[in-house]
């Protein structure tokens, strides 16, 4: 994939989708140039991107579809994961990360936050725009 050519998916909600979808963009990382731990991380985050509007934007409802968009730049690539879920209080979320007494929650954007470049949470929560360099 050249700088400025994209590639798009749509995904019902159902996590058996996602090995094809991570095969496919961990071998578009090396392909762009990424080292093995790069495109490691740059899978990882796109698996929990995906997976986390699968569980928590669509509640596993295989009739809504999770859209992904991978798009090529000179320095690297860009992934926008767009859900149609109810949306949630990013901020409040990365607050409240494994508050005491209360179920763990956030890890996926923990990751995401730290394995990506760069990171922002759009329309309450339900479109994930990252970047990951080589």
């Amino acid at each position: 994939m050249k700088p400025g050519e994209a590639r798009h998916y749509e995904l019902p909600s159902r996590l058996d989708t996602l090995g094809a979808l991570r095969a496919e963009v961990r071998a578009l990382a090396l392909e762009h140039g990424f080292s093995q731990q790069s495109a490691d991380d740059f899978e990882m985050c796109v698996h929990e991107a995906v997976s986390n509007a699968m569980v928590h934007g669509h509640g596993l409802d295989a009739s809504r579809l999770v859209e992904v968009r991978i798009e090529a730049h000179q320095s690297g690539l860009r992934v926008t994961v767009s859900d149609s879920g109810p949306g949630f209080d990013v901020a409040a979320t990365l607050r409240g990360l494994d508050t005491a007494g209360e179920e763990p929650r956030g890890r996926g954007l923990r990751i995401i936050s730290s394995l990506s470049d760069s990171r922002q949470w759009l329309d309450d929560g339900r479109r994930l725009v990252f970047s990951k360099l080589p």
